[in-house]
């Protein structure tokens, strides 16, 4: 977990390349979430995203 910490502080200090890595980290379970009743909702996962957004940048460590 140490690499994610450090991944997690740099993304939050503005480095783009530790955001994308966390993002991709997150991509299976985000496109597996987004569907409603076996339908894939694009709506929800860019929703789901934008939750890891705000939970990248509030998180305290």
């Amino acid at each position: 977990m140490k690499g994610f910490k450090r991944l997690l502080m740099k993304a939050q200090l503005g480095d783009k390349d530790a955001l994308r890595v966390i993002l991709e980290l997150y991509r299976g379970l985000i496109v597996k979430e987004s569907s409603i009743e076996g339908t894939f909702d694009e709506d929800l996962m860019q929703n789901l995203y934008d939750t890891l957004l705000t939970c990248i940048r509030h998180f305290h460590i």
